[in-house]
């Protein structure tokens, strides 16, 4: 069975999960394949790139990896982001 998961994610305070978060994230995550973030900004780059690199910073601090993560932004076409999604 193939299994998703589906979150949103605004860098919680501190921008760090909460302990519970984290430890359910980890349970949860099985199939950590890739991380796809989707910017809010598609135009801007270097604010898409360092948000990604945070976001990617918090599952590593809870030991949560990933194969590759993603940047959806204007610099990628649009059936790229639409197979990520």
């Amino acid at each position: 069975m193939d299994y998703r998961l589906l979150g949103f994610f605004s860098g919680f305070p501190n921008y760090r999960f909460p302990h519970d978060v984290a430890k359910r994230l980890s349970e949860e995550l099985t199939h950590r394949d890739s991380l796809v973030f989707v910017s809010a900004w598609p135009k801007d780059h270097a604010r898409n790139d360092s948000d990604s690199a945070g976001m990617h910073g918090m599952f590593e601090e809870c030991n949560i990896s990933f194969a590759r993560h993603y940047v959806i932004d204007n610099r990628m076409e649009a059936s790229h982001a639409m197979q990520l999604i």
